[in-house]
Protein backbone atom coordinates (compact mmCIF):
# COMPACT_ATOMS: atom_id res chain seq x y z
CA UNK A 1 0.00 0.00 0.00
CA UNK A 2 1.49 3.32 -0.98
CA UNK A 3 1.55 6.34 1.31
CA UNK A 4 -1.02 8.15 -0.82
CA UNK A 5 -3.49 5.29 -0.38
CA UNK A 6 -3.08 5.06 3.40
CA UNK A 7 -6.25 3.93 5.12
CA UNK A 8 -7.09 5.24 8.59
CA UNK A 9 -7.25 2.70 11.40
CA UNK A 10 -10.66 1.54 12.61
CA UNK A 11 -10.03 3.65 15.72
CA UNK A 12 -9.61 6.76 13.57
CA UNK A 13 -12.90 5.88 11.85
CA UNK A 14 -14.99 5.66 15.04
CA UNK A 15 -16.12 9.29 15.06
CA UNK A 16 -16.61 9.54 11.27
CA UNK A 17 -18.76 6.38 11.40
CA UNK A 18 -20.92 7.67 14.25
CA UNK A 19 -21.19 11.06 12.56
CA UNK A 20 -22.22 9.41 9.29
CA UNK A 21 -25.03 7.43 10.92
CA UNK A 22 -26.26 10.58 12.62
CA UNK A 23 -26.18 12.55 9.38
CA UNK A 24 -28.18 9.96 7.44
CA UNK A 25 -31.00 10.16 9.97
CA UNK A 26 -29.69 8.05 12.87
CA UNK A 27 -30.17 4.80 10.96
CA UNK A 28 -28.81 3.33 7.77
CA UNK A 29 -27.61 0.32 5.87
CA UNK A 30 -23.96 -0.63 5.75
CA UNK A 31 -23.76 0.69 2.20
CA UNK A 32 -25.30 4.04 3.15
CA UNK A 33 -22.92 4.40 6.09
CA UNK A 34 -19.85 3.51 4.01
CA UNK A 35 -20.90 5.97 1.30
CA UNK A 36 -21.47 8.75 3.84
CA UNK A 37 -18.12 8.18 5.61
CA UNK A 38 -16.32 8.19 2.26
CA UNK A 39 -18.05 11.47 1.41
CA UNK A 40 -17.43 13.08 4.82
CA UNK A 41 -13.79 12.02 4.97
CA UNK A 42 -13.05 12.72 1.32
CA UNK A 43 -11.40 9.37 0.63
CA UNK A 44 -9.77 9.25 -2.78
CA UNK A 45 -10.55 6.67 -5.45
CA UNK A 46 -7.09 5.26 -4.78
CA UNK A 47 -7.87 4.79 -1.07
CA UNK A 48 -11.22 3.21 -1.90
CA UNK A 49 -9.56 0.79 -4.32
CA UNK A 50 -7.23 -0.78 -1.72
CA UNK A 51 -8.52 -4.33 -1.29
CA UNK A 52 -8.64 -6.12 2.03
CA UNK A 53 -6.77 -9.39 1.60
CA UNK A 54 -8.37 -11.67 -0.95
CA UNK A 55 -11.92 -10.72 -0.03
CA UNK A 56 -14.39 -8.64 -1.95
CA UNK A 57 -14.33 -5.74 0.54
CA UNK A 58 -12.01 -2.77 0.39
CA UNK A 59 -9.72 -1.98 3.30
CA UNK A 60 -11.92 1.02 4.12
CA UNK A 61 -15.04 -1.16 4.23
CA UNK A 62 -13.23 -3.70 6.43
CA UNK A 63 -12.10 -1.05 8.91
CA UNK A 64 -15.53 0.58 8.93
CA UNK A 65 -16.99 -2.82 9.85
CA UNK A 66 -14.67 -2.91 12.87
CA UNK A 67 -15.57 0.68 13.73
CA UNK A 68 -19.28 -0.23 13.73
CA UNK A 69 -18.61 -3.26 15.93
CA UNK A 70 -16.63 -1.23 18.44
CA UNK A 71 -19.25 1.53 18.44
CA UNK A 72 -21.84 -1.13 19.22
CA UNK A 73 -19.75 -2.39 22.13
CA UNK A 74 -19.30 1.18 23.31
CA UNK A 75 -23.09 1.58 23.35
CA UNK A 76 -23.19 4.19 20.59
CA UNK A 77 -24.70 2.05 17.82
CA UNK A 78 -27.04 -0.90 17.61
CA UNK A 79 -27.93 -3.18 14.76
CA UNK A 80 -31.50 -4.29 15.24
CA UNK A 81 -31.52 -6.27 12.02
CA UNK A 82 -28.84 -7.57 9.70
CA UNK A 83 -27.11 -4.79 7.81
CA UNK A 84 -28.97 -1.90 9.48
CA UNK A 85 -27.27 0.23 12.10
CA UNK A 86 -28.81 2.92 14.30
CA UNK A 87 -27.54 5.38 16.86
CA UNK A 88 -28.53 4.85 20.46
CA UNK A 89 -29.34 7.62 22.92
CA UNK A 90 -25.72 7.38 24.08
CA UNK A 91 -24.52 7.62 20.47
CA UNK A 92 -26.62 10.70 19.83
CA UNK A 93 -25.23 12.33 22.98
CA UNK A 94 -21.58 11.42 22.28
CA UNK A 95 -19.28 14.27 21.30
CA UNK A 96 -16.13 13.79 19.21
CA UNK A 97 -14.02 14.23 22.36
CA UNK A 98 -15.95 11.40 24.08
CA UNK A 99 -15.20 8.75 21.48
CA UNK A 100 -11.57 7.85 22.20
CA UNK A 101 -11.94 7.83 26.01
CA UNK A 102 -15.07 5.65 25.70
CA UNK A 103 -13.18 3.38 23.28
CA UNK A 104 -10.34 3.04 25.82
CA UNK A 105 -12.87 2.12 28.54
CA UNK A 106 -14.50 -0.47 26.30
CA UNK A 107 -11.15 -2.03 25.30
CA UNK A 108 -10.17 -2.20 28.98
CA UNK A 109 -13.47 -3.98 29.72
CA UNK A 110 -12.77 -6.46 26.92
CA UNK A 111 -9.28 -7.14 28.25
CA UNK A 112 -10.56 -7.68 31.79
CA UNK A 113 -13.27 -10.04 30.55
CA UNK A 114 -10.69 -11.96 28.53
CA UNK A 115 -8.37 -12.23 31.55
CA UNK A 116 -11.22 -13.44 33.75
CA UNK A 117 -12.23 -16.03 31.16
CA UNK A 118 -8.65 -17.31 30.86
CA UNK A 119 -8.26 -17.41 34.65
CA UNK A 120 -11.52 -19.36 34.97
CA UNK A 121 -10.38 -21.81 32.31
CA UNK A 122 -7.03 -22.35 34.04
CA UNK A 123 -8.78 -22.82 37.40
CA UNK A 124 -11.17 -25.28 35.78
CA UNK A 125 -8.29 -27.25 34.24
CA UNK A 126 -6.45 -27.30 37.60
CA UNK A 127 -9.52 -28.72 39.39
CA UNK A 128 -9.97 -32.34 38.29
CA UNK A 129 -13.42 -32.48 39.88
CA UNK A 130 -14.71 -29.41 38.10
CA UNK A 131 -16.60 -31.41 35.49
CA UNK A 132 -19.13 -32.42 38.11
CA UNK A 133 -17.80 -35.93 38.67
CA UNK A 134 -16.85 -37.10 42.11
CA UNK A 135 -13.11 -37.77 41.76
CA UNK A 136 -12.93 -39.41 45.18
CA UNK A 137 -15.65 -41.86 44.19
CA UNK A 138 -13.82 -43.05 41.08
CA UNK A 139 -12.89 -46.70 41.22
CA UNK A 140 -15.73 -47.65 43.59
Amino acid sequence: MSGTAATPSYKDLLWPTLRAVREIGDSGTIEEIVEKVIDLEGFTEEQQAVPHGDGPASEIEYRLAWARSYLKGMGALTNSKRGVWSTTDAGRAMAPSDVLPRHAEYVAQLREASKAKKAAKVADEDDPGSDGEDVAGMGD
